[in-house]
Formats: C-alpha cells, structure tokens, sequence
C-alpha cells in the first residue's frame, strides 16, 4: 500500500492571538540576561547598528543548531540579512565574548522563578534528557566520550 502526500492543515483561528499571547509571557533573553552588552566589537569600536540584538540571536542560534545563515534569513526583516549577519559573526561572536554572555545567562536564570520551580537551577536540559549536576568534579565517561585514558579495545 502506498499512501498519498498529505494536504496541509490549516492552522486554527485561535492559534495566532495564542502565540501573540504565549510570546507576550516570555522574557526576552536579551533583555533579561543583559547577555547583548558582553559582545564587544573585536576592533573595540562600538558598530553594532539597529538591529544588532536580532542579528545576535541568529548568529548564536546558527552556531547553536550547526545550519549556517540561510534558515534564518528573512528577507522582509532587515536586521537578520546575510549582510548583518556575518558582520555580527566576524565582529563580535568571540569566545571571550561567548564566556562572558553565558555567565550573564546563568546568573539570570538562576533568579527566574520557574527555574527556581523546577530544578533550583541544578538540572541542565540536553535533547529532551534532563541531567542533575551531582558534583563539580563530574567527568566524562571514557566508554562513551572516547576521551578516557584506557586503551581503545584491539
């Protein structure tokens, strides 16, 4: 038996003003981290231009998800154009930049109240599966990292 290509399902009409809703409730990383201000332009001057915030967030979550600019491009919003883009990614996307950021993240979502709920800001979710921090002396495993100091077998 072969099945036939599905038709597309149209959205419902509740669905837009639930999103609008949704996104409404959410903070916003950036604003709520301070996470943008840790970017600092390699050349020490300050360029970052409208749009830089958004141009951030795509950079990182191209980096993040490994799928280059192209996905998130649009070409009727003008702060993710490709122009902006690798003008953020050579410019400021920086490790010493990334380390700064992430500690601002971290510091802030230990203070949001459904962190607090859920974890006390111990439990890191990685691809659905949620880890508990045991100690900070926590090391890889050698049978799955591969980087442990026995001998592969053969």
């Amino acid at each position: 038996m072969k099945l036939g290509k599905l038709d597309k399902a149209e959205e419902p009409k509740l669905m837009r003003p639930f999103r609008q809703l949704v996104n409404g409730m959410l903070p916003k990383v950036t604003e709520l981290t301070g996470m943008a201000d840790a970017f600092t332009h390699i050349s020490g001057a300050d360029s970052r231009g409208e749009g830089f915030t958004t141009g951030l967030c795509a950079v990182l979550l191209t980096e993040a998800c490994n799928v280059g600019f192209t996905p998130v491009i649009k070409p009727d919003v003008a702060a993710p154009g490709r122009g902006r883009l690798v003008h953020v990614d050579q410019g400021y996307f920086r490790a010493e930049n990334i380390s700064v950021a992430n500690g601002l993240f971290i510091e802030a979502r230990a203070k949001m109240d459904v962190v607090r709920a859920w974890d006390g800001g111990l439990v890191a979710p990685a691809d659905g599966v949620r880890f508990t921090l045991q100690t900070w002396y926590a090391g890889s495993n050698p049978r799955i990292s591969g980087c442990g100091t026995r001998a592969p077998p053969g």
